[in-house]
C-alpha cells in the first residue's frame, strides 16, 4: 500500500533549468517628504462636488470674492491673508437656461477645517500640497430665479411678534382689539414689485396726485385766502396803504363828501358857543359835542358825531325778534331821527339793512362802522365804554369789533378815576384777526 509521500505528484526536472525571467518593477521609495505647503492668494484649486445634478464638461466658471469687512491692521504685512480665509464663489452662465453656481457650504462648526490638494512625484518621492477649496455646485433655472427670487427675498423666515399678537387678537380679541387689526392691515404700506397689483396702484396714485398738482397750482394762498376773508367781513374797507392813520378810515371815503357835506352841525355849533347843553340818547355823543362843536379845526369830526349820532339812534329805534331787527317805517323813521336830511336817512337806512330789516350782516356792519366812527371822532384813541353802553353790548363783544377794524385793545387805569377802562388804539400798522387754523382730526 503506497504511503501519502507516494501520492503526490513529481515536479518535472526539467522544468527546474527553463525557470521563466520576471521583470525587475520600479519601486518606489519607502519614505515621503512633503516638499512644500503652498497658500495661494488668489485663484486656489477648487474641490468640487455636484451632488444630485450632472454638470456639463464644457462649463466656464468665473470667480468672484467675497469682500468682508475687516478691523483695520497695524501693518501692512498682517493685512495680507490666505485665500482660504475668504469667501469665494464660482458662477457659469453658459448654459442657456441653468446657471450653475459653486459655493461653499460649510456648516458653522466646520469653519476651522481645511482642505488640501496634494500632488506627489513618484520619481523623487516629494509631495507637494496646496490649500484648495470645497464647494458645491448648484443649478437654478434662470427663469425661476428672476420671477420667484425678489418675491421669496421680501417674505420674512419668521414671524415677528407683532404678526403673533394679530393672529392672537383675531382669534381671541375683542370687537375692538379685531377692528383695529384690520384697520392696521388696511393701511399698513408693505413694499411691492413693478409686476405686483399694488405696484399698478401705485402708478395710478402718482398719476391722481399730478393731475391734484396741475389742478391746485392755481389756488389761492393763504395770505390771499386772508385777504378773501377779510374782504367778505361787513366792516368797512381800510386802505392799507395810506401812510398816515387819517387817511386809512376817510370819512370821505366811507360815509362820502357828498352826505358830509349835508349833514346838519350848525345847531350844535351855535349851542356850543352859547354854552347851553345839548340834549341827545347817546351818551358817547354827549361826552364830546360840546369839545367838538366850539373847535372850529375839528369840522369834520363833528360831523362824522352826526352822522353817529343818526346811526345809533335808527338802531335804538328798532325792534328786537328772534332773529332780525325791524325798522320802523320811513315816515316814522323820519319823525325820530329829525331834523335829518333825506340823503342822510337814505344813506344809513341804505346801509345798515334791507327793505327796512336788520339782519346779523347789517347788524354787524352798522357796529363795526360805528367802532370806525368813534376812532375818528377821538383821535383814533377812544374808551370804548360809552359806545358799548349806546350799543346794547358786552365789553367782550365790543372789543372783538375794535378788533376787526384793526385797532389794538388795552386795559389801563384811569389818570383821574384809578378805575380800569378798555382803550382801543388805531395806528400803523393795522392787525387784523387772522384766519384760524382747524386742528387736524387724530
Amino acid at each position: 500500500m503506497s504511503t501519502a509521500s507516494d501520492m503526490k505528484r513529481k515536479r518535472n526536472e526539467e522544468s527546474v533549468g527553463n525557470a521563466k525571467k520576471r521583470v525587475a518593477l520600479e519601486v518606489p521609495p519607502s519614505t515621503v517628504s512633503v516638499k512644500s505647503v503652498l497658500h495661494p492668494l488668489s485663484c486656489p484649486p477648487v474641490i468640487v462636488s455636484s451632488p444630485g445634478l450632472e454638470v456639463p464638461q464644457n462649463l466656464t466658471f468665473h470667480p468672484h470674492v467675497v469682500r468682508q469687512a475687516e478691523p483695520p491692521s497695524k501693518s501692512k504685512s498682517k493685512s495680507i491673508k490666505d485665500v482660504g480665509s475668504r469667501e469665494m464663489e464660482l458662477r457659469s452662465t453658459g448654459h442657456p437656461s441653468i446657471d450653475y453656481i459653486a459655493q461653499e457650504e460649510e456648516p458653522a462648526e466646520n469653519r476651522r477645517l481645511k482642505h488640501y490638494l496634494g500632488i506627489y512625484d513618484p520619481k523623487t518621492g516629494e509631495l507637494e500640497i496646496i490649500e484648495a477649496k470645497k464647494m458645491i455646485v448648484r443649478g437654478e433655472v434662470r427663469a425661476r430665479r428672476v420671477s420667484v427670487t425678489p418675491a421669496v427675498q421680501e417674505q420674512p423666515t419668521k414671524q415677528n411678534t407683532a404678526d403673533s399678537r394679530s393672529e392672537l387678537v383675531e382669534l381671541f380679541g375683542t370687537k375692538k382689539a379685531k377692528k383695529m387689526v384690520s384697520d392696521r392691515k388696511i393701511n399698513a404700506i408693505t413694499p411691492s414689485t413693478p409686476s405686483a397689483p399694488s405696484a399698478k396702484r401705485e402708478q395710478a396714485d402718482i398719476a391722481l396726485l399730478s393731475s391734484v398738482g396741475a389742478a391746485t397750482s392755481a389756488m389761492a394762498t393763504r395770505e390771499e385766502l386772508q385777504a378773501a376773508v377779510t374782504e367778505a367781513k361787513p366792516i368797512p374797507r381800510a386802505n392799507l396803504e395810506a401812510s398816515t392813520i387819517e387817511r386809512v378810515y376817510a370819512p370821505e371815503d366811507i360815509i362820502g363828501r357828498d352826505i358830509l357835506d349835508q349833514l346838519p352841525i350848525r345847531r350844535w355849533q351855535e349851542k356850543g358857543a352859547r354854552g347851553e347843553g345839548i340834549e341827545t340818547i347817546s351818551r358817547f355823543v354827549a361826552m364830546r359835542v360840546n369839545a367838538l362843536a366850539t373847535d372850529a379845526s375839528a369840522v369834520d369830526r363833528l360831523r362824522v358825531l352826526r352822522y353817529l349820532e343818526f346811526t345809533i339812534r335808527m338802531f335804538r329805534s328798532a325792534k328786537e325778534t328772534r332773529t332780525t331787527y325791524k325798522l320802523p317805517s320811513t315816515e316814522k323813521l323820519r319823525e325820530l331821527l329829525f331834523p335829518v336830511p333825506e340823503p342822510v336817512l337814505h344813506s344809513i337806512r341804505h346801509h345798515f339793512s334791507e327793505k327796512g330789516v336788520m339782519r346779523k350782516y347789517h347788524v354787524d356792519k352798522l357796529k363795526a362802522y360805528c367802532a370806525v366812527f368813534a376812532c375818528i371822532v377821538d383821535n383814533f384813541e377812544v374808551d370804548i365804554h360809552d359806545l358799548q353802553e349806546d350799543l346794547l353790548m358786552q365789553s367782550l363783544s365790543m372789543k372783538q369789533y375794535f378788533s376787526e377794524i384793526g385797532a389794538k385793545v388795552k386795559q389801563i387805569s384811569c389818570p383821574t378815576t384809578k378805575k380800569k377802562i378798555n382803550m382801543a388804539k388805531l395806528e400803523l400798522p393795522l392787525e387784523f384777526p387772522k384766519q384760524r387754523r382747524i386742528a387736524r382730526r387724530r
